[in-house]
């Protein structure tokens, strides 16, 4: 059955109008690289000319990447730009545009636009995922699953080489990203769709999205809630229109409100919970990993774990 894996590359746009995150230019596109070693098609949107895609044409030659293909989509053509703007520039909700404060880099264009490109790419009775293009990081995988980790430079940092040229490999933890985990992903999700999730702490601020749209006495005292990461999700792609159509409706009440926006994981917490159905659940305690010191590996079940152990 035909795979096919869908992300985007937006990187250059911080700051209003889109608010995105900050140096994120060189780790999402070295990311991508060791994504594209997982063999499949990968579909990557990015905006055009040197806001994302002449420097994803450069590692696309540069590195061979003949299973990448790079589509310009224009952020400012999402669907939701002049409603999002004109809430974030309200003088209410000025606390959206502090440097200062963590929501000033909370892109609910960029986040959304992971279900409307996953729709622009449905196609029946296919294996369809959605990957964040900057998921291949140490802050996530342990130095094992880097090939490059292996030499006795890799610490020092390749000294006898070019530092521009020697950058991507420490975001190459393709002993995770491979036509394995493909495989294996494949045959584990039951014609569902995957949803990883941390039950460790609870989601404050789900509690603020339940309240603000009303929907507190639409979820009955025995709903199981859990709260997913979008970083990695889908599947069986049949469910996916049924999903990206849910997905969108929450968006519409979202943006009928003047004093109030969320980024994607409050609106697939509530989603996923309504239609459980829908979903396999996989469980994790932690982002951390064997690298991080706090990590105990006899209690502790990584998030990169997913990626790189057999699956229950």
């Amino acid at each position: 059955m035909k795979t096919k894996i869908i992300t985007s590359y937006y990187a250059y746009h911080f700051g209003e109008p889109f608010w995105g995150h900050k140096n994120r230019e060189r780790w999402y596109m070295y990311s991508l690289i060791s994504l594209c070693n997982m063999g499949e098609t990968i579909i990557c949107y990015t905006d055009e000319n040197d806001k994302g895609y002449n420097q994803l044409q450069i590692i696309k030659e540069k590195h061979k990447l003949d299973n990448l293909t790079i589509k310009i989509f224009k952020l400012s053509d999402n669907p939701w730009q002049e409603k999002i703007y004109k809430i974030r520039m309200l003088e209410k909700n000025s606390y959206l545009n502090n440097p200062l404060d963590w929501r000033y880099e909370c892109s609910s264009q960029i986040y959304w636009l992971k279900w409307y490109f996953m729709k622009e790419e449905f196609e029946p009775n296919i294996n369809l995922y959605w990957i964040d293009c900057g998921l291949s990081h140490g802050g996530l995988f342990p130095k094992s699953t880097n090939p490059y980790a292996d030499s006795e430079n890799y610490m020092k940092h390749f000294p006898d080489e070019n530092g521009v040229d020697v950058e991507f490999r420490y975001y190459q933890f393709t002993r995770a990203f491979n036509p394995e985990f493909v495989k294996k992903v494949n045959n584990w999700h039951d014609g569902k769709i995957i949803n990883l999730y941390n039950n460790t702490s609870t989601n404050q601020n789900f509690g603020n999205f339940l309240r603000f749209l009303n929907l507190e006495n639409t979820l009955s005292q025995t709903s199981v809630i859990i709260f997913p990461v979008a970083g990695f999700w889908g599947g069986n792609s049949n469910l996916i229109p049924k999903y990206t159509s849910e997905y969108f409706k929450m968006i519409d009440k979202i943006l009928e409100l003047d004093n109030y926006i969320v980024a994607d994981e409050e609106i697939m917490t509530y989603v996923n919970t309504m239609h459980s159905d829908m979903f396999k659940n996989w469980e994790f305690t932690t982002f951390f990993h064997e690298d991080s010191g706090s990590f105990n590996l006899n209690t502790d079940k990584s998030f990169s774990f997913f990626f790189r152990k057999e699956l229950e």
